[in-house]
C-alpha cells in the first residue's frame, strides 16, 4: 500500500486572523444551512486572492465555483457570476431566454439563479469564491446582492474580494453589510512588527533591522511589495531608491521584468493593454511580432514567473481556459499599462478592436477596446456597441445594456440615429 503524502503546510498569512476567522465562520454556517457572505476589502497586494485561495482549499466537502474579474471584462453581461456558475455546472442559468420581454428576462434571471442555487446546495454545500469583484459587471453585482439577501436558509457561502475603487462593488457590499446580509473585513498593510517578521523569514535573517525598517516604510507595509523586494535582494540585485515619493511600488513592479529582454518586455506591455488575462494569439500581431518571436517572449515571461502558462491552475486549483495566459498578479499588468504613454495605449486599444472585429471573436470584448480607444465617430465602433447593448438587453442585463448603448451614443455624437437614441 502506498503512503498517502502529507498535505503541504499552508502559506503563512501575516496579520490576517480576522479575515481567516470570518471565512471559517461562513463555511461552518453554510454547512449547517445558514448561508452567509464575507467580503474582503483592501488595496492591491494585501493578500485578498491568497485569502480566497485559502477559503477554497479549506472548503472540504463543498462544491466550489471560482471566478475572477478583470478590467477588460467589466461590462460583459453577468460575466463574473456566469463564470462561477459554469464551474458548478450551471452554464445555462444566465443564458438569454427566448420569447419574453427584456424586463421579464431580468426578473427571471434573478429568480432562476436563486432556484438553481437552492437546488444545487441542497445536495452539497456551495462556495462562491469571487475574486476582484470591483471588476464585476453591474448585472453580476445586482444578482449577487439579490442572492446574498436570500441565502440565510441555504447551504451557501459567498466569499468575495474587492478594492475600494471602482466603487460599484464597494457600494453593493456596503448595502449588504448594513442590512446584515454580509460581513466586511477590511485588510490593512502589515504593521512594522509583521513586516519585519516577513522580511526576516524571506531573507533568512540576513537584513539588518534598520534596513528592514526602511524597506517596510518604502513599501508602506504592502505584503506583495515586501515579497518582491525580498526576492530582488535575495537574487543579488539592487532595489530602486527606497523612497515612497519616488514611485517605488511602480518601479518595483516594473523591475521584476528586468532581465527578460526588450522583446519580452514589449510583448508584456502590449499584453497588459489586453488585460490581466490575454490571448497570446492576439498579442503577437498587436506587438508586431512573428509567431516564433512571440512564443519566445511569452516563454521568457513564464520562466521568470511573471505570466502563468495557460494550462496552469488558477488559485482554486482548476485549469485555466486553454488559449489564454494570465499575469500572475494584476498589479504587474497595471504597472506595465500605466508605463505606456496615453496615445500609445489608445492606439493599441484601437488595434485590438480592429483585430477582434476582423476575427469575430468576442464583440463585447471588442466594445471594451472601442471605448478605451475613444473611437469617436467610428461607425464600426458605434455598431458594435449598439449590438452589444441590445444583446445585453435581451439577456435581461439592463445595467450593462445602458452603459454600452450610452457609449454608442457618445461615440456616434451628432450622427447617432433615431433607433440608437430610442434604444
Amino acid at each position: 500500500m502506498t503512503d498517502v503524502p502529507e498535505p503541504e503546510a499552508p502559506v503563512r498569512l501575516w496579520e490576517r486572523e480576522a479575515a481567516l476567522a470570518a471565512v471559517a465562520d461562513a463555511l461552518a454556517h453554510a454547512r449547517m444551512g445558514l448561508g452567509s457572505a464575507v467580503f474582503l476589502l483592501g488595496e492591491p497586494g494585501l493578500g485578498k486572492t491568497s485569502l480566497l485561495a485559502r477559503a477554497s482549499t479549506s472548503a472540504v466537502g463543498f462544491q466550489v465555483g471560482w471566478a475572477g474579474g478583470i478590467a477588460t471584462e467589466a461590462r460583459l453581461p453577468f460575466g463574473l457570476l456566469a463564470m462561477a456558475l459554469h464551474g458548478l455546472g450551471g452554464e445555462s442559468v444566465l443564458e438569454e431566454q427566448v420569447g419574453v420581454s427584456s424586463g421579464e428576462t431580468r426578473s427571471a434571471q434573478f429568480y432562476r439563479s436563486l432556484r438553481w442555487l437552492t437546488e444545487k446546495s441542497s445536495i452539497t454545500p456551495v462556495l462562491l469564491a469571487l475574486d476582484d469583484l470591483h471588476w464585476a459587471d453591474p448585472d453580476t453585482l445586482a444578482v449577487l446582492g439579490f442572492l446574498c439577501r436570500r441565502a440565510a436558509d441555504l447551504r451557501v457561502a459567498v466569499v468575495g474580494t474587492l478594492r475600494p475603487w471602482p466603487p460599484g462593488a464597494a457600494d453593493v457590499v456596503a448595502d449588504l453589510t448594513r442590512g446584515g446580509h454580509g460581513t466586511l473585513v477590511e485588510l490593512a498593510p502589515l504593521s512594522a512588527t509583521a513586516g519585519l517578521d516577513l522580511l526576516d523569514v524571506l531573507l533568512r535573517g540576513s537584513l539588518g533591522t534598520h534596513s528592514a525598517m526602511e524597506l517596510w516604510r518604502a513599501c508602506d507595509g504592502n505584503p506583495l511589495l515586501l515579497k518582491m523586494a525580498a526576492a530582488t535582494l535575495d537574487s543579488g540585485q539592487d532595489l530602486p531608491r527606497l523612497e515612497p515619493s519616488a514611485g517605488l511600488p511602480a518601479k518595483m513592479l516594473l523591475s521584476r521584468f528586468a532581465g527578460v529582454g526588450n522583446t519580452a518586455l514589449h510583448y508584456a506591455q502590449v499584453a497588459a493593454v489586453c488585460g490581466t488575462r490575454f490571448r497570446p494569439s492576439m498579442v503577437a500581431p498587436l506587438a508586431g511580432l512573428d509567431d516564433r518571436t512571440a512564443d519566445e517572449a511569452l516563454a521568457s515571461l513564464c520562466l521568470a514567473g511573471l505570466v502563468a502558462d495557460h494550462e496552469a491552475p488558477d488559485p482554486s486549483g482548476h485549469l485555466a481556459d486553454s488559449g489564454w495566459a494570465t499575469f500572475v498578479h494584476p498589479l504587474f499588468a497595471q504597472a506595465l499599462c500605466e508605463d505606456l504613454p496615453g496615445p500609445v495605449r489608445s492606439r493599441l486599444h484601437a488595434a485590438a478592436f480592429r483585430l477582434l472585429l476582423s476575427h469575430g471573436v468576442d464583440l463585447a470584448e471588442a466594445g471594451e477596446h472601442a471605448v478605451a480607444a475613444h473611437l469617436v465617430g467610428d461607425p464600426d465602433a458605434v455598431a458594435v456597441l449598439e449590438r452589444v447593448g441590445r444583446d445585453a438587453l435581451r439577456r435581461g442585463a439592463a445595467a450593462t445594456a445602458a452603459t454600452r448603448l450610452t457609449a454608442a451614443v457618445e461615440l456616434a455624437g451628432v450622427a447617432a440615429n433615431v433607433s440608437l437614441l430610442l434604444a
